[in-house]
């Protein structure tokens, strides 16, 4: 199963700060705005992945939507460069660690668990047995 670990203490792994293509958009301005932002980034992942709007447009929609804030110290990757990163984390082992500043607590990485668990489901099946009614799950909220 993959995992989230911190930056902090391992170089091993996808690393997904804001330095990266794969980093979080939104910044943590305190501690009671950490579920918020990363519901945000679940949808932030959710358009870029599903509806196709550059990373870009999806943070400014996002944060419009939701009150949040983008880092100043994102980024800011084209649609090209987040799916190339992207394509780290579709190809990535079965015991991936995703690596950000935030763990243990609630980070952005766990989305990314999530969409590579869908996605691997996704190849698992194959295109005749997908089921368009369980579309990637960071659309839901």
């Amino acid at each position: 199963m993959p995992s989230v670990g911190n930056l902090k203490d391992t170089t091993i792994g996808i690393k997904c700060d804001r330095t990266t293509a794969l980093g979080n958009p939104f910044e943590i301005r305190n501690e009671e705005e950490r579920d918020r932002v990363c519901d945000g980034f679940e949808k932030h992942l959710f358009l870029i992945t599903q509806c196709f709007c550059s990373p870009v447009d999806a943070a400014k929609r996002v944060a419009e939507e939701m009150g949040l804030v983008v880092s100043p110290a994102w980024i800011r990757p084209t649609g090209e460069e987040f799916a190339i990163a992207l394509t780290e984390i579709d190809d990535s082992p079965d015991d991936a660690v995703f690596l950000c500043d935030c763990s243990p607590k609630r980070c952005h990485c766990d989305s990314y668990i999530t969409y590579r668990l869908w996605w691997k489901e996704i190849l698992r099946v194959g295109a005749n047995g997908y089921d368009p009614s369980r579309p990637y799950p960071g659309g839901e909220k």
